[in-house]
């Protein structure tokens, strides 16, 4: 995959994720067979039928999140350095006053690294990421309004 170093990405061949320790005479990978590299870390997200977005997390089956047959499932690749966090304008604000509609994603930004201590690579809404000169008004960003945020890890 492009943007990814080889150490963020597993190996695999029909369906099967290669281990270190095996050759690959031991999955029986003959000359000119077609192995496929994969992110090692995948964040996926379900537009549910009603508009709410939820993150996955491991451990937890599709019934356990209400999920029904309307719903659709969006997956973002990242490197094993950026972490995915989920949060709403209220949790930047802390029952303090709102943010003004004039501000920018790039001050967002620097507002939500501040409150997690942990820069921020990008927002996104849904699955579309925002642009850091536009302004909450432009995507129509209210204080309960869902957010994912890519953190850079350190």
């Amino acid at each position: 995959m492009v943007g990814f170093s080889v150490s963020d990405q597993s190996p695999v061949y029909a369906g099967n994720l290669l281990e270190d320790s095996k050759t690959l005479a031991c999955y029986d990978i003959k000359e000119e067979a077609i192995s496929k590299m994969l992110p090692s870390t995948i964040q996926i997200f379900v537009k549910k039928w009603n508009g709410e977005t939820t993150m996955l997390e491991d451990g937890r089956d599709l019934a356990s999140y209400g999920i029904q047959k309307h719903s659709t499932l969006h997956q973002i690749f990242y490197p094993s350095t950026t972490r995915l966090h989920q949060m709403n304008l209220s949790e930047i604000t802390d029952s303090g006053p709102s943010l003004p509609n004039s501000t920018t994603i790039l001050n967002l930004k620097h507002m939500i690294a501040k409150v997690l201590k942990t820069p921020v690579k990008t927002v996104f809404l849904g699955r579309k990421p925002l642009r850091d000169y536009f302004s909450l008004a432009d995507y129509v960003i209210q204080k309960s309004t869902v957010l994912v945020v890519a953190l850079q890890e350190r």
